[in-house]
């Protein structure tokens, strides 16, 4: 009877630790993607400002510099290079299509 007991509670251990390995949530890659989406810097030993677009259709973004106005620029879905990082601050989305 022990034994038997033994064998259940591990076989349900067993399966319980295979079932919470292969649990991913739905939708985990569209969890790492929109991380990516924005600005962000990139590379060494010169460090570069991106914005990544991850919509569709192209969209207007606000450049922020360190020194100076800020400007506006039209991006497609994707990647796309601003320039030099810490000369652009930073950049997010203004809400209008282009």
């Amino acid at each position: 009877m022990r034994r038997t007991a033994r064998t259940v509670v591990g076989t349900l251990a067993l399966m319980a630790a295979a079932i919470s390995l292969t649990a991913v949530p739905a939708g985990a890659d569209e969890v790492v993607a929109a991380a990516k989406c924005g600005f962000h810097k990139e590379g060494t030993p010169a460090v570069q400002a991106w914005y990544n677009h991850c919509g569709s259709g192209n969209v207007w973004i606000r450049k922020t510099y360190a020194v100076g106005s800020d400007e506006f620029e039209c991006v497609r879905p994707g990647d796309t290079l601003l320039g030099v990082w810490p000369y652009i601050t930073g950049a997010y989305y203004d809400n209008r299509t282009c």
